[in-house]
């Protein structure tokens, strides 16, 4: 069955690239879409405002938030800053961050494992072979995968989501693979989201 998968996935791989790319022209589009309406209603230029209007969907927006923050790490269609940067508005710098974390950790985790089990078919055909071959080099250069691969979790300065499919194609073993990500992630996000939500304030809330 995985065999066959892998098949289809190399033979239809420019044409899976294609739909990957218009998920995410799409939710770049639903981005902008939501950004310009919350800024015509000013809940966008009002924080109390628009945690106000969040509050209205009570646990369920926290819930919602956590599994698209998950499926964003299997599938990116959306840049990962948008959505840490989202948390973060939406539940506060503290909440925003628990949030982002344990919904990324988990979405790391899965990805893990779908890396392990379809390979490096799947990697190329949702990333591309180019980016691909970018990593696996950098990666891999003196036998140092899982140093190299510690740091570059730790910094956010690669794709986070991409290396954590390749991970999941070599011999680390899930433990340690667990403990990178479990340590590693704070720092990356914690970056991204309060990194971002001081220039939101600067920059959009004083416009």
């Amino acid at each position: 069955m995985q065999n066959l998968f892998n098949k289809i996935l190399e033979a239809d791989n420019k044409k899976f690239q294609i739909i990957i790319h218009v998920l995410n022209a799409i939710g770049i589009l639903l981005s902008i879409c939501v950004m310009i309406y919350a800024w015509k209603t000013g809940i966008l230029k009002d924080i109390d405002k628009f945690q106000e209007f969040m509050n209205q969907f009570g646990k369920l927006a926290v819930l919602i938030f956590i599994l698209f923050q998950i499926m964003q790490v299997i599938i990116p269609i959306i840049p990962g800053g948008i959505t840490c940067l989202g948390g973060v508005i939406l539940f506060g710098s503290w909440m925003g961050f628990v949030y982002n974390y344990v919904s990324i950790c988990i979405g790391s985790i899965i990805v893990f494992f779908i890396g392990r089990k379809y390979g490096t078919p799947l990697i190329i055909a949702i990333f591309g072979e180019r980016a691909y071959n970018k990593y696996i080099k950098i990666l891999t250069k003196k036998n140092r995968f899982d140093n190299v691969f510690a740091a570059l979790i730790f910094f956010p300065i690669a794709p986070d989501d991409m290396l954590c499919y390749i991970a999941g194609t070599t011999k680390m073993k899930f433990q340690k693979y667990f403990w990178i990500i479990i340590l590693g992630k704070p720092m990356s996000i914690a970056l991204y989201s309060l990194g971002l939500e001081v220039l939101f304030k600067k920059l959009v809330l004083r416009i």
